[in-house]
């Protein structure tokens, strides 16, 4: 049973050609997720592993239908880029930088919230419908998955699922 995401999801990765945008958006493909657009300003025109990248996100949104975003921006630009996702329309955005401003984290929820748009996040590595769709990187083809905020928290919660779920 999916729940935000499954495999109808098509995703539009905001920061696509940095570091992150480009090693995560090759392990979503590699899962199978439908990653048909990315985002990144003065870069439109480009491709990242065959996904058109646009200069904003309304215009990825209106040209391949993209529905759910996942953002590789740093932390002081999580706010204008979560509004640009739910002004575009994205149902459902995942947040992956840490450390984002108490007022632009506010700000984004209430955004969100009020768009009727889940927002998954802040500091928040994956969002995963096994063997359907992943937002974001960490994750491999195991049944169980789960939203895990990163650091201390996320590791023990792995150590001990590994015996029984193998895998990243």
């Amino acid at each position: 049973m999916s729940i935000l995401i499954n495999d109808a999801t098509r995703i539009v990765a905001q920061g696509i050609t940095g570091n992150q945008g480009r090693f995560d958006t090759k392990l979503a493909l590699a899962y199978g997720a439908r990653v048909v657009a990315g985002m990144t300003p003065g870069r439109g025109g480009e491709t990242v592993y065959d996904v058109p990248v646009y200069d904003t996100v309304l215009h990825a949104v209106t040209e391949t239908g993209a529905d759910a975003a996942v953002l590789y921006v740093p932390a002081g630009g999580v706010r204008d880029a979560v509004v640009e996702a739910v002004e575009a329309g994205c149902k459902v955005i995942l947040a992956t930088a840490e450390n984002v401003p108490r007022h632009d984290a506010v700000h984004a929820v209430a955004v969100a919230r009020n768009a009727n748009a889940w927002l998954v996040g802040f500091n928040t590595n994956d969002l995963i419908s096994p063997g359907k769709c992943k937002l974001g990187g960490i994750g491999g083809n195991n049944p169980m998955r789960s939203i895990t905020p990163v650091g201390l928290v996320w590791f023990p919660a792995r150590a001990a699922c590994r015996p029984r779920f193998p895998g990243p």
